[in-house]
């Protein structure tokens, strides 16, 4: 089993075009100028070209990542009791492009919309109103935060627009269960044979930043680190890992298979890489 440790990620947003890097400082100094460009309560942001926009985010909450190898990992299929595929897709939102380096919300968000929607609750989250309550670069923030407060569906406050007069008093929609599965790739398949989206933090395969449907097993990392959202998988050993995530991404419906991509569960176990799996058990819409 190969341990990875978190301890020397640096805090590093990839930016359009040039890709060249971004400080911590410079990153937070951008965030509170957004923020206060207009009034306390709304931000101007400036939305980033999909196929670069491999978001910061603070390193997961585990001080150790756990991959487990190719041929154990495929040894362990039939004892994990899951179907060779599944797919979850038919329950999603629409695929919206984030805004900054706010993929832990937006990952978050669709995580809950498809959780929302296989209860019959057509709300969507709002990703500004939940961003506004934590503004960390940080997928555990993001899911504490929609597990401690109740948010504001998207049509009170939608993506670059501002919040209607009365948002908060909309507040309606929250997550009750989540399972924090660190680095367990096995548990996560579980999760979603179970029909549970996962939250998924990982570092950012160069293949994957340039909207490739099908994500290269072996592409090199980059300095990036994302949030997406775990809506399916597929067993297939012809893949590197022994099958595949489906994930939704949060850079547009151009980017991969019309905002989704295939994520093979090599990247997960190599030891340059890492995978973060965060199950949503449970979600409500009090009255």
């Amino acid at each position: 089993m190969v341990t990875k440790s978190l301890s020397a990620l640096a805090f590093l947003v990839l930016v359009p075009q040039v890709h060249a890097f971004m400080s911590h400082e410079e990153i937070v100094s951008s965030l509170y100028a957004r923020k206060f460009a207009t009034h306390e309560k709304f931000r101007m942001k400036k939305v980033l070209p999909r196929a670069s926009l491999a978001a910061t985010t603070e390193a997961p909450r585990s001080t150790f990542l756990h991959s487990v190898p190719s041929q154990q990992l495929s040894n362990q299929f039939a004892g994990l009791g899951i179907a060779d595929g599944v797919d979850l897709r038919k329950y999603d939102s629409p695929v919206v492009s984030q805004f900054g380096g706010t993929c832990s919300t937006f990952g978050t968000a669709a995580v809950m919309n498809n959780a929302l929607k296989q209860k019959g609750i057509n709300d969507n989250v709002s990703e500004e109103y939940l961003w506004d309550l934590y503004q960390r670069y940080s997928i555990d923030a993001a899911v504490d935060t929609a597990t401690s407060n109740y948010l504001v569906p998207e049509q009170y406050w939608p993506i670059n627009g501002s919040p209607t007069s009365d948002y908060q008093s909309h507040a309606s929609l929250k997550i009750t269960g989540t399972i924090n599965h660190d680095g367990d790739m096995a548990k996560a398949l579980q999760a979603l044979n179970q029909n549970h989206p996962v939250d998924m933090a990982i570092q950012v395969p160069k293949d994957m930043n340039n909207c490739n449907e099908t994500v290269n097993a072996y592409s090199n990392r980059t300095k990036g680190q994302h949030v997406v959202a775990a809506v399916g998988y597929k067993l297939d050993p012809s893949v590197a890992g022994g099958g595949y995530f489906i994930i939704k991404n949060s850079w547009g419906s151009d980017c991969g298979d019309h905002g989704y991509q295939y994520y093979p569960f090599h990247l997960c176990e190599r030891s340059d890489l890492y995978c973060y799996f965060i199950e949503v058990t449970g979600v409500e819409k009090r009255n």
